[in-house]
């Protein structure tokens, strides 16, 4: 197996409410020349910008009536200042505080009078990179991001990007339809400058879909190349859906990084992989350069994920050759060491920054699920609809591993994932819940999974991968 291959009754109309912040000035905007006055002013730190509802269509230059205008601050992207709000509109019909669709085809979530649209399909500025293009709106100096739409271009990076800077970032998303782009929200810890950081992430009540681009990601949270950071992500009442990946937590060339995401009450549903979790992966080298001449591989290790989930709906992830609801690897080595004997996986990482021999070791990923749903409705449940290959089974919930090969070398030694399910509910179906200490036979039997499962309905006991 390799990585790259309407519920409830209670109604309400609702805007997701905007707590009460100290911002000294509010600034009305009802176009987009407004909308970018306000956002540039060096003047409007601490500012709450309000838009009309209506769309605001984002250009990487001024109209000018000529063939060549000066382009705008930032290439047309929304970067916010320092505690900079941007409120928009969007009113929802809520269950249960969920955003719920409003139209037959189930499309349809904010009421069209009051939807506000920041439309950033048309920026396209930047030379392009494998991680796609600068993303919409750029926040995370203490920001708040409330009930608008954004959608973006299969090029760009992100409808909302936060990129900490060394002494951390916050940022609160709520009431938002994010749409189109490589991904919906994007916090993006990479490289040295996000080192030692510490980042909170409060992401609720949005839609967040049709992310199918590459790349594809509901919510991203990434160290890439970092030391010592940390990001914790309180994420509840969101609708996740029609992604490549719903909610996606790897650690990428780290050393000593943290995660924690703290789930309630989320929809995960309808993607390919609802929840993909890497521990630590190797992925270039720590500071994104190749190594001097015989010195030692670094050492990828001590990362810690964890994933406290309550209440959330994981179902319905389904695609045509690797579907399931939760994928979680401790310890992946994709880059061979020199002399490894398969071709790298993928390609693109290990041609450019070389080999990696070191270390992928100590990893801890821990998943607790109270009162999880891994099954919705009578259609195809998590899995690979049809398939007849026992990798990835016609049902899927759940797939840990504790150390994935390179086919030649295990990643390192103490790469565990610890999974506790209670109160939890799936249909029985056998094979649903695969999972192993590593692909390819470990001589030091450290690289583990540990599973508890209390007081389930229709969970049956992990199956062995048929490795």
């Amino acid at each position: 197996m390799r990585i790259f291959a309407l519920l409830g009754r209670c109604l309400v109309l609702s805007v997701v409410p905007t707590l009460a912040l100290a911002h000294s000035v509010t600034v009305t905007v009802a176009d987009v020349e407004q909308l970018y006055t306000a956002v540039n002013n060096a003047a409007d730190d601490n500012v709450r910008i309000v838009l009309a509802p209506g769309t605001y269509a984002l250009t990487e230059t001024t109209p000018c009536g000529a063939q060549a205008c000066p382009g705008r601050p930032n290439a047309g992207r929304i970067v916010l200042r320092q505690g900079m709000d941007l409120i928009g509109g969007n009113s929802y019909l809520l269950d249960h505080g969920i955003p719920l669709a409003r139209d037959s085809t189930g499309e349809v979530y904010a009421d069209p009078a009051t939807e506000t649209i920041i439309d950033g399909s048309a920026l396209f500025g930047e030379p392009p990179s494998d991680a796609g293009g600068s993303s919409v709106i750029h926040a995370g100096l203490k920001n708040r991001v409330q009930n608008l739409t954004v959608r973006a271009n299969g090029f760009t990076a992100a409808e909302i990007e936060v990129h900490p800077p060394r002494n951390g970032t916050s940022v609160v998303v709520s009431g938002c339809i994010l749409e189109g782009g490589r991904r919906g929200i994007f916090v993006n810890n990479n490289g040295p400058d996000a080192s030692g950081s510490r980042s909170t992430a409060t992401i609720e009540a949005n839609v967040i879909r049709h992310h199918r681009s590459r790349f594809g990601f509901g919510i991203h949270v990434l160290h890439l190349q970092t030391i010592g950071d940390q990001i914790v992500v309180k994420a509840s009442n969101n609708r996740v859906y029609d992604n490549n990946f719903g909610l996606y937590l790897p650690s990428l060339g780290a050393v000593e990084s943290e995660t924690t995401v703290i789930s309630r009450g989320n929809t995960y549903q309808g993607n390919a992989i609802g929840i993909f979790v890497i521990g630590s992966r190797d992925f270039g080298f720590p500071d994104g350069q190749p190594l001097p001449p015989n010195a030692p591989f670094p050492s990828f290790s001590g990362n810690r994920t964890h994933v406290d989930s309550d209440g959330d709906l994981i179902a319905n992830n389904i695609e045509e050759f690797s579907g399931v609801g939760v994928l979680a690897i401790a310890g992946l080595r994709d880059c061979p060491p020199p002399g490894g004997q398969t071709p790298p996986d993928p390609p693109f990482i290990c041609n450019t920054l070389g080999p990696n021999g070191g270390d992928i070791s100590n990893n801890e990923v821990r998943l607790d699920f109270n009162h999880a749903r891994f099954v919705q409705g009578s259609g195809d449940q998590n899995g690979t609809p049809g398939s007849t290959d026992p990798f990835n089974p016609v049902r899927s919930d759940l797939q840990v591993l504790g150390a994935l090969s390179d086919f030649v070398n295990l990643p390192g030694t103490r790469n565990v994932v610890i999974v506790v399910i209670r109160n939890s509910t799936s249909d029985g179906a056998a094979g649903a819940f695969l999972t192993a200490a590593s692909d390819i036979p470990d001589s030091s039997r450290s690289n583990n999974v540990i599973v508890h499962l209390i007081h389930n309905d229709g969970i049956l006991s992990p199956i062995p991968f048929p490795f």
